[in-house]
């Protein structure tokens, strides 16, 4: 039987894939089975800057749903993160109810301080080799997804790395969980379903964009004079159409947005002259999720596609596979909440192994918003998917805004090499751009 040990920081996600992995993956590593896991926190007091119990809670929960009751997980607070003697008697402490059951002892220092890691690497080899017991210890590089195992076997040290890209296999789900969200998305609309179905909206939407861009702009304007309104006060502008629904008849360009009219029940009301007639809420919500896709959606939905198509052709295998028919995996118009936070947004994302892939999507072709959308997603997929991530901005900017707006963006993030910006000339052929971009990566 085998104890793991997790030293837990900020960052629950480097805990959770080494638990996952060691429990549901590979146990040759250890030569043993995980029965028991201690996770180690900061405690909060006036010495500790901040508590990481929250964090080590999530991560307790997460490990559990992996082996249902058959994991004993415990949780141990540090009283002070920085002072070598404090943390070698917490640790000695925490292991007076559970050593003795284990013949071997495994340490991971992904997570906590610099501080944390050395003494506790120096206490639990002291009371390892004490007891006799078998001692090794991992680092998991989160930038490489690798592993890093080292061991005294018999006197020479064993080192060895095992690349974790496509062994440990996470869902939105976990990444949101493990952060303290819980989705709220409009609707789920990752299905793959839309695929078939012809002259859809977005369908319509891209055809417009790519034959008809005067038209385009003219929709987007006459679609603004009647349902701009903000999010929570949708409904309170609808029933207003009742009192002036002549006006916006006479006012509105009808050549221009005919195509557009069957898919907005209040308008098509409006055209007919039947807007007296009682407004429903399925009614209500048709005109909400349709306005939304024909000012932007559709690019999100169109880029997910894509994606969808450029990936099917790859050479997929048992263990190099990407679950585009899983919802949690792949999908757009994610929507999360965290209590005291703001609310968490990605256009599209992708999870190839436990690599997360965000992708914002605008229509903009002004350097600011872009920038700005840029730097929101390169923050959003750091603060769930970890040093790893990886980051796309799709944008309709022109090839020099494009190529000016990437290092710049890079010099001022941590992102390098795993950010790539696109503008309006790789519109046809976004999606295997896309799916190139995270193979070469490690996908």
């Amino acid at each position: 039987m085998a104890l793991l040990v997790l030293l837990q920081g900020f960052n629950p996600l480097p805990n959770y894939v080494v638990a996952n992995y060691l429990l549901s993956s590979d146990q040759t590593l250890l030569d043993d089975t995980v029965e028991e896991i201690l996770v180690f926190y900061s405690e909060k007091n006036q010495v500790n800057a901040r508590s990481t119990c929250e964090f080590a809670c999530r991560v307790k929960t997460e490990i559990e749903k992996l082996k249902p009751g058959q994991i004993k997980i415990a949780l141990k607070p540090l009283s002070n993160i920085n002072d070598g003697q404090k943390i070698r008697r917490d640790i000695d402490n925490g292991l007076k109810e559970s050593i003795g059951a284990h013949q071997s002892v495994h340490l991971s220092y992904s997570g906590g301080t610099k501080s944390t890691s050395v003494h506790s690497y120096m206490a639990f080899e002291t009371i390892c080799k004490n007891r006799g017991l078998r001692f090794s210890t991992s680092y998991l590089d989160d930038r490489r997804h690798v592993l890093y195992w080292n061991e005294m076997r018999e006197g020479v040290a064993d080192g060895r790395s095992v690349g974790l890209y496509y062994k440990v296999k996470m869902t939105m789900g976990e990444f949101l969980s493990l952060h303290g969200y819980k989705n709220c998305s409009d609707k789920n609309t990752a299905s793959t379903d839309s695929l078939e179905i012809k002259d859809s909206l977005p369908d319509l939407m891209v055809k417009m964009w790519k034959e008809h861009r005067e038209q385009y702009g003219i929709i987007q304007a006459e679609i603004k004079k009647v349902f701009y309104f903000s999010e929570g006060k949708y409904q309170h502008g609808v029933i207003k159409f009742n009192t002036n629904a002549d006006q916006v008849k006479s006012e509105l360009d009808w050549n221009a947005i005919d195509p557009v009219v069957p898919y907005l029940p209040t308008l098509q009301r409006i055209k007919d002259g039947t807007y007296h007639t009682a407004l429903t809420g399925k009614v209500i919500k048709a005109d909400e999720y349709n306005v939304r896709c024909i000012r932007g959606i559709w690019f999100e939905d169109y880029v997910r596609r894509q994606i969808y198509q450029a990936a099917e052709k790859l050479d997929q295998t048992v263990e190099h596979s990407w679950a585009l028919n899983i919802p949690d995996t792949f999908g757009q118009s994610l929507k999360a909440k965290r209590t005291g936070q703001e609310k968490f947004e990605l256009d599209v994302y992708l999870i190839v192994g436990y690599q997360l892939i965000g992708i914002s999507v605008t229509t903009d072709a002004s350097r600011h918003v872009c920038k700005s959308k840029g730097f929101e997603v390169i923050h959003r997929t750091r603060q769930i998917g970890g040093d790893g991530r990886m980051a796309f901005l799709v944008t309709m900017l022109s090839n020099m805004n494009r190529d000016n707006l990437k290092p710049e963006l890079e010099s001022d993030s941590d992102i390098s090499e795993r950010f790539q910006v696109f503008g309006e000339s790789d519109f046809d052929t976004i999606g295997s751009k896309i799916v190139e971009a995270v193979k070469i990566y490690g996908g």
